[in-house]
């Protein structure tokens, strides 16, 4: 049980009563979270002569939610559960499968072989049946990376909920900074640092991005 403070943040003293001493823990699973969803997409299929058809598709999208599964098993970038439990509001931020822009292109090319097309056209046979209907087909994806949550590794609020602290945004620090090596992608310590023993971080849900995303398929 917290005590409030004239400020109205929450503070939790070393040895504070719990809510039901019968309980070492209790495992809450809720159900009661918002969600916000725009998005624009755009289209384009052409079939072309010689057996080639092409696709391309966009995506313009923003995903908005206080919570977006009921386990850590559902989205591995998101916590098992709220910074502050009596406090959904503050978990308001980009779901965890958030992704502004998405674009995908496709192309399908059925290749010159079989009965017919084959060595000047005078290829026949089981050989060349067997070769007919051959088509070749390649997809391009590109996605912005996903967002995910800073986090404390220990208790630092001391409110018994393991594994939900976040820490204080570091004055002046707008974002992330992004190194872009394997090594240390982001520095996070010059954006964030640890609240105050026994107090919730001010850092919100899934205000970081994660790399970005290509993939071909041929």
């Amino acid at each position: 049980i917290p005590t409030i403070l004239p400020d109205g943040s929450k503070f939790f003293p070393t040895g504070a009563r719990r809510r039901n001493t019968n309980f070492g823990a209790v495992r809450l699973v809720a159900t009661d979270s918002n969600s916000f969803y725009n998005g624009l997409t755009l289209k384009l299929e052409r079939k072309f002569a010689r057996g080639l058809q092409a696709g391309a598709a966009y995506t313009f999208a923003k995903s908005v939610d206080e919570g977006s599964s009921t386990s850590s098993g559902d989205i591995l970038n998101e916590s098992q559960g709220r910074n502050d439990p009596d406090n959904a509001k503050a978990e308001r931020g980009l779901s965890g499968f958030d992704q502004r822009h998405n674009f995908v292109l496709n192309f399908i090319l059925d290749l010159p072989m079989g009965p017919g097309k084959l060595l000047g056209g005078n290829a026949s046979g089981p050989i060349a049946t067997l070769l007919q209907g051959w088509q070749l087909s390649s997809i391009l994806t590109a996605q912005v990376g996903t967002p995910f949550t800073p986090l404390v590794s220990f208790n630092r609020s001391r409110n018994l909920d393991q594994g939900n602290d976040r820490p204080n945004r570091k004055a002046g620090a707008a974002h992330v900074p992004i190194l872009g090596t394997p090594e240390k992608w982001f520095d996070v310590g010059a954006a964030f640092e640890l609240q105050p023993a026994g107090f919730y971080g001010n850092a919100g849900r899934n205000i970081i991005a994660g790399p970005n995303l290509h993939n071909l398929d041929v």
